[in-house]
């Protein structure tokens, strides 16, 4: 079993291992998955030929960098209206 700690909003590509990136999620390959956390956020991963690691860290950034975009764009509106 592959274990991999990351910082879920550090850029996937900056992954060393690149040969573990192309094997599939889970067995049999298939060609959606739904992530979900426990706060909540739910991430897709998609892919016809199936999900591979990559895809599913690709996605997972991509949904974490949108958060932290929105949560520092509302941070600049309050401070803007106070």
């Amino acid at each position: 079993m592959l274990t991999t700690f990351r910082k879920l909003n550090k850029n996937p590509n900056t992954i060393e291992d690149k040969d573990v990136l192309k094997k599939f999620l889970v067995t049999p390959p298939i060609k959606k998955i739904d992530l979900h956390f426990p706060l909540g956020l739910n991430v897709t991963a998609r892919n016809l030929k199936g999900v591979t690691i990559k895809d599913a860290v690709d996605a997972i950034y991509k949904q974490f960098k949108k958060k932290v975009c929105l949560v520092l764009f509302i941070l600049a509106l309050v401070q803007c209206q106070v």
